[in-house]
This record gives C-alpha cells, structure tokens and sequence, in this order.
C-alpha cells in the first residue's frame, strides 16, 4: 500500500475514534447533569383547581369543583376535601431527582401504556400527567406533564392515587372525649351512668360514675367506663355498605329499629378554656337476614353515627364489645381497690366469731405493725391476698345461701 493511502485510512481511523471520543464525553456530561437535578419541575396551585380525575388498572375516578368537592358519578357520596388536597399537594412544589429532556421513545419508561395517568383541571389549563415504570435501581418512577421531558420522582406519586373510592370518602369521625357526662344505653340495655365528679358514695377519689338499679346506686370504675368510650370512639369505620341510605333501606341493615343504641355525652375544653358540650350517638345491629344457630358462627353487624346516612360494617370483635354494656361490665371487678397503705384495720367474721387486727404505732422505728390483740403480727401475706381478691361473676336474683365468712375493711381518712 502507497504511503499516501495508509496516511488517509490513518486518518480517517483517527476521525472515526475521534467522533467516538466526542460522543462519549458529551454522554458523560449530559449524564453527569441528570445525576446532579434536583429541582421543581412543577408547582401546582392547589387553591386554582377545579377538577381532578385518575386512573389506575380498573379504577376510574373523577372530582370536580364549584364551592365544594363533588364525585362526578354520584352528587350524594361525600367528598373528603382533606384527601382531594392530601392527593393535589403531591404536584405542590414536586421535584424529579432525574430530568431526561427530548424523549422521543416513551415506551422505554413505561409511558406509552401508564400505570396511572392523573387530569388536572385550572381555570388556566389542563394537565395531563403520566406515571411509568418504576425504576428498582433507583428506587424512583418515571414521570412525564408533556410526552417530551421525562423525569425521576423523587416521590412516588403512585403511591398516593393508588386508591379506591372508598378512600376518598368523608368518613364520620368521633370527637375527643375530654369529659364523659353520662352514657345512656337503650335496646338490648337499658339504663343510664351518671357523671359526679364529687362522688361520696365510695372512698376512692377515682370514683366518678355511678348508676342506678331498682333504688339502689352502684359505684362503677372510672377507667372501665372511660376505656368502653374510647374503644368506641377509635373505631376505624372505613368498610360502608352505602353512603346514602334512605329511610326505607334502614330496615335492611336492622337499623330502623337498633339492637342497642349508645349516646354519650361529653364536655371538650379547648387550648383557651373554651368548653363546648355535645351527644355523640351509635346505632348498631346484627344483619336481620342471618340466621345464628351457634357461638361459632360469624356475627356481621352494621353501625350508624347519628342521623349519618353511611352504614358501616362492623367487625364482629367490637359488635361484641360494644353489645356488653350491662353496668355489671363497669363495675370494679377488685374487691379492695384502695391501697395496703390505707388499710387501718382488717375484721373477719367466721362462724360467728369476730376477729379484728389493727394497725398501730409500733414500737420499733418501722412506724407501725400490725396486731392481734396485743400479739403483733405479720399480715404481708393477708394484705396480699385481700388485695389481689377479685369478682368473677355479679349475682343480683339468686340466693346466695348462708353466710360463712364475712371480711370488713377499714380505711384511713
């Protein structure tokens, strides 16, 4: 070969390796670009929204806005305007970890078929926004606004529109109970307890509901009855047969006319001392159209707050729960519910004798013992025993039978 051709495949050699050399340096620009982005590539303004609508596999939802939220399919489902925003926020300020500009194969993201593509309606414009492919590398999804620029979520909006239409439901919620004033049951039980926070009908300071029974006023436990209200009020009511019964479909659900209906009143007090006094009602029932024939059988009952028109399922395990409310359930199930400290004196009555130990000065530096007569005693393991004395079943109709022992309890102060 001449000189002057292997001068000219040098050179052309050197030309190609050239061009290669440039594309790989302007790659590796371009791609150490992309790795540096973090900015907004978007800011939505929440407050100029008027409609929003998704879709994700065989979900289709769709909102719109006048002066409230409404479901595009149903005027009468009750929008949760703080899940409307919670979902709008997500393009508030929204920030891609990657930019990938002058996209022109969309399928190589997932983009050509998405996961979910999400409509946002302005007084200014419509935005359509397409969520791909989740990349596992980096732990991040595609995301494209205009089908040109192709970005890296730095949060996965996903995440977020994957949802039913129960989700977007304004579900009934239950106010704090700062102070319980009463509760009055009605159906299966039928009675009412009574708040006092001056109760002298027990010597526990604790002690600040009572109720009555055929004359008679029983002491019930404070922390009995407060832990059946909050039991109630942190249901999660988020199962619904129907959110706009009609008076005539209450009877479906045997609430129209409840097994048992539970109102509670209360008192709140805000950061002020504001007070503000309310009624937070239940109705439930067992579903009329099953037939129970045993204990192992499963229970599917509903619940309604107030006049709502939502009927809930309730799981069997609170219908049970909330069903036992005889004020046997409140009452302290402790025989002794003070403390050993406050026990003065002990007198039992067996067979009809008398025997009573009292505690006194000692005459050690131990402050007090106890005695029997004039014997000191060791009463560790009777106090322990007293203490630890506990009901298992309350008898009101039957005959207790004859007496045979008899324990009283003195307290000091």
């Amino acid at each position: 070969m001449k000189k002057s051709k292997r001068l000219l495949l040098l050179g052309a050699i050197f030309v190609v390796f050239l061009v290669i050399t440039l594309i790989i340096v302007h790659m590796e620009e371009e791609k150490e670009r992309i790795a540096n982005t973090d900015d907004i590539v978007y800011d939505l303004d929440v407050e100029s929204v008027t409609g929003l609508s998704w879709h994700y596999e065989d979900v289709e939802l769709s909102f719109s806005k006048d002066e409230a939220w409404t479901y595009d399919d149903d005027e009468a489902f009750r929008v949760d305007e703080d899940k409307i925003n919670e979902l709008l926020e997500v393009f508030d300020d929204f920030t891609a970890a990657f930019t990938i500009s002058d996209v022109t194969d969309l399928s190589q993201y997932g983009l050509d078929d998405p996961t979910c593509t999400i409509d946002i309606k302005t007084a200014d414009e419509d935005i359509t926004i397409k969520l791909g492919d989740y990349s596992t590398m980096d732990a991040e999804r595609y995301v494209t606004f205009d089908d040109e620029t192709v970005y890296l979520a730095s949060n996965d909006p996903y995440e977020s529109y994957a949802i039913e239409l129960k989700d977007m439901l304004d579900d009934d919620e239950a106010p704090a109970f700062d102070t319980i004033e009463g509760i009055t049951f009605t159906g299966k039980e039928n009675y009412e307890i009574m708040y006092d926070e001056d109760l002298d009908l027990t010597y526990s300071e604790d002690d600040d509901y009572y109720t009555a029974d055929d004359g008679k006023t029983i002491v019930l436990d404070t922390d009995r009855v407060r832990d059946y209200v909050n039991m109630i009020g942190e249901l999660v009511l988020d199962e619904y047969m129907t959110y706009d019964v009609t008076d005539d479909e209450l009877a479906t659900y045997g609430l129209d006319d409840p097994e048992m209906i539970v109102s509670i009143a209360y008192t709140n007090e805000d950061s002020d001392g504001n007070k503000t006094e309310g009624e937070y009602v239940i109705s439930i029932s067992k579903d009329p159209s099953q037939d129970i024939e045993s204990d192992e059988d499963e229970i599917l009952a509903y619940i309604r707050i107030g006049d709502s028109p939502i009927i809930y399922t309730l799981d069997q395990d609170y219908y049970e729960a909330i069903m036992d409310a005889s004020y046997d359930s409140f009452r302290h199930t402790e025989l002794l519910w003070a403390q050993s400290e406050e026990i003065s004196a002990i007198q039992v009555e067996l067979e009809g004798e008398l025997y009573t130990i009292e505690k006194r000065e000692a005459d050690n530096d131990d402050g007090y013992a106890w005695y029997f007569g004039d014997d000191e005693v060791d009463t560790d393991e009777l106090i322990y025993a007293i203490e630890h004395l506990s009901v298992d079943t309350f008898i009101s109709d039957e005959d207790p039978g004859a007496l045979e022992i008899s324990l009283s309890i003195s307290i000091e102060g």
